[in-house]
């Protein structure tokens, strides 16, 4: 949907009884926009947090001194601003790595091997023939943007799968009518919810009181997507590292 329906969602919903929302019939006049965006940035980073509606890749370039590697763009090869001695994020200019790690899901190896994540005892990998192979070691996130991996050797490669951020909507050369806001239709209740929840929080007093309201309002909308199954659930084989010739 584009921001421009959101405005107006807004306008004539849970923000009409407020002047932002809008008077004689207008929608929530463009002087109002900019104070109400970053409650939709905000909205809509904490459904993205809460359930896995994008997820992004990154291949990480494994260096033989480097055991912790930390997702950020200082370390991105096409970062060419960044003075970091190693750029170890191998991403491409037309497909630069975005700076919105929200949470590490999944690490395979360049054998397109999914690997324990933050496990206490290293674990033993098994071939189709049931074979065994030498024991392995589990990759950690000390962090949300971070992978520590044990006795990295520079001829590997790492891919990270991630949960990730929604595309920022700037406040600078904000444009409703063309900014689109991906979002599944059954996320937009909530985010409603929520935007209405932040705007009369902000304004104290009494509003406190319906800024709450709204927020009950908001997790009890999440409920109950969650008990009608509306989250998509699919399990995705990632191979690749091997598609890219890694191995």
């Amino acid at each position: 949907m584009l921001l421009s329906d959101l405005f107006d969602q807004l306008a004539y919903g849970e923000l009409s009884a407020l002047e932002m929302g809008g008077a004689d019939d207008e929608g929530i006049i463009i002087e109002q926009h900019k104070r109400i965006v970053p409650h939709i940035n905000l909205g809509l980073t904490e459904l993205h947090k809460r359930f896995l509606l994008r997820e992004e890749e990154v291949t990480i370039r494994c260096q033989d001194h480097i055991e912790t590697y930390v997702l950020t763009p200082r370390y991105a090869a096409t970062n060419t601003k960044s003075t970091a001695p190693y750029k170890y994020i191998h991403d491409t200019e037309f497909e630069p790595f975005k700076d919105n790690v929200l949470k590490i899901e999944k690490v395979f190896n360049e054998d397109g091997q999914e690997l324990y994540l933050n496990e206490t005892e290293p674990y033993i990998i098994r071939t189709e023939l049931h074979h065994t192979t030498d024991r392995a070691w589990t990759v950690n996130t000390p962090s949300y943007n971070t992978i520590q991996i044990p006795y990295p050797m520079e001829t590997n490669a790492l891919l990270v799968e991630y949960r990730a951020n929604h595309p920022h909507i700037a406040i600078k050369g904000l444009k409703p009518y063309s900014t689109e806001v991906d979002i599944p239709a059954y996320l937009l209740n909530p985010l409603l919810l929520f935007i209405a929840s932040r705007v009369f929080s902000n304004m104290g007093g009494d509003s406190m009181q319906v800024g709450m309201a709204y927020m009950a309002r908001y997790e009890a909308s999440l409920v109950e997507v969650e008990r009608l199954g509306l989250l998509n659930t699919m399990q995705v084989v990632n191979q690749k590292l091997e598609v890219n010739q890694w191995v």
